[in-house]
């Protein structure tokens, strides 16, 4: 495991975690308010490490990483990702994949809709984000305002266009007791796919798969080895 580093297009310095090694990368995205630490990006990087090389990273204003938080909207994280691919490419990767938990998954479908990657797997990801819904999780989870720009970032970004456009495989999980972001979410995502796709509700499982991780390691890795 080793700490790495890297710029967006802002300048700002991005700092993750690269483990494992291959050609094949995979880089993992966190969700809102999140890092690279999260419970499901840590347990999913040390069980796909052994035939990966896995990139979990912070985006900017986020964890370790430069920027300001009330910045980090949808169109600035796209970017970042799309850093991120560049990275992995420098350091040798020939394939790039995407994993994305709850907005990281918005993320990696974005960003998948102009660049080509060879899998994604998005994990309790939202089908259209809600102004109202981010601007009430940022003042419960981080105890900040989002500006105007933020929220107007938020109205002009569509994850369903963006998921229309991507030609590369698609695993869509969600857990069935998901109280963050509805599994109904997950159908409109796996509609909008028209590439090859599969979806996996998982029942009884929350957001977070908290203590069952182990099941959705098993379920991804399935998916990426395919």
């Amino acid at each position: 495991m080793e700490k790495v580093a890297f710029k967006n297009k802002q300048g700002e310095t991005l700092v993750g975690i690269l483990e494992g090694s291959g050609d094949k990368g995979v880089i993992l995205c966190h969700g809102f308010t999140g890092n690279k630490s999260s419970p499901v990006l840590h347990t999913l990087a040390h069980g796909l490490k052994d035939a990966f090389l896995c990139l979990r990273f912070d985006f900017s204003g986020n964890g370790e990483s430069e920027g300001k938080f009330e910045d980090s909207n949808y169109s600035k994280e796209t970017s970042d990702l799309l850093c991120a691919i560049q990275f992995m490419k420098k350091i040798g990767c020939k394939k790039v994949a995407f994993i994305g938990h709850s907005m990281g998954g918005s993320i990696c479908l974005l960003a998948a809709s102009k660049v080509s990657v060879y899998t994604i797997v998005t994990i309790g990801t939202h089908s259209g984000p809600s102004p109202e819904r981010l601007s009430y999780l940022a003042k419960k989870w981080v105890k900040k305002d989002l500006p105007e720009s933020f929220l107007a970032d938020v109205r002009q970004t569509n994850v369903l266009d963006a998921a229309a456009k991507i030609q590369c495989p698609v695993l869509v999980v969600h857990g069935s007791k998901d109280d963050i972001v509805d599994v109904l979410h997950a159908n409109e995502i796996f509609e909008s796919l028209e590439s090859r796709k599969k979806k996996l509700i998982l029942d009884g499982e929350c957001h977070d798969f908290q203590g069952k991780q182990s099941k959705l390691v098993k379920f991804v890795r399935e998916f990426l080895e395919k």
